[in-house]
């Protein structure tokens, strides 16, 4: 009996890891399908910290949904599109339809030394364009070099 138990373990478990491993289908009626493509645009920062006032975006979505491209002068890589989690707040607007996460190479803003571990884009799609913000990780206390950077509104056009 601990024999098919512990077997059983192991095949939920690499069950799991197998689909977390796989990029989200696109469901019906979702715009992940139609996103393919390369999209830029600039968002105001939204910190009164840096010098800087705009960051320059630029994302590349393939049809499995991943997504690399820059973000200010930062290289995003290991990026992911998805549905943003809760389908009834999304449906009645209280969420953005979709979110892009994913890791910063290099600084954000180069000149300043900005430089941020992780990136998260929520995004909503209106009129043909990816409308959103930007916020870095990072905390909202402590020195510049960890506090969380922001820029939005952003708007992204198909390129």
């Amino acid at each position: 009996m601990l024999s098919s138990r512990h077997a059983l373990a192991i095949v939920l478990a690499s069950s799991v890891l197998a689909a977390s491993s796989r990029p989200p289908a696109a469901v019906a009626g979702s715009p992940l399908g139609t996103l393919a493509g390369k999209w830029r645009g600039s968002a105001n920062v939204g910190v009164d910290w840096t010098a800087q006032r705009t960051l320059a975006v630029e994302l590349t979505i393939d049809s499995a949904q991943h997504v690399r491209g820059r973000i200010g002068d930062a290289e995003l890589t290991l990026g992911v599109i998805r549905e943003n989690a809760g389908l009834v707040k999304r449906k009645i607007g209280r969420q953005p339809q979709l979110i892009v996460e994913g890791w910063l190479k290099g600084p954000v803003i180069a000149s300043e030394e900005v430089r941020r571990g992780g990136v998260t884009i929520p995004l909503d799609v209106r009129d043909g364009q990816l409308v959103g913000a930007v916020q870095t990780t990072g905390s909202n206390a402590g020195d510049t070099e960890q506090k969380i950077l922001t820029a939005g509104p952003l708007v992204l056009r198909r390129e």
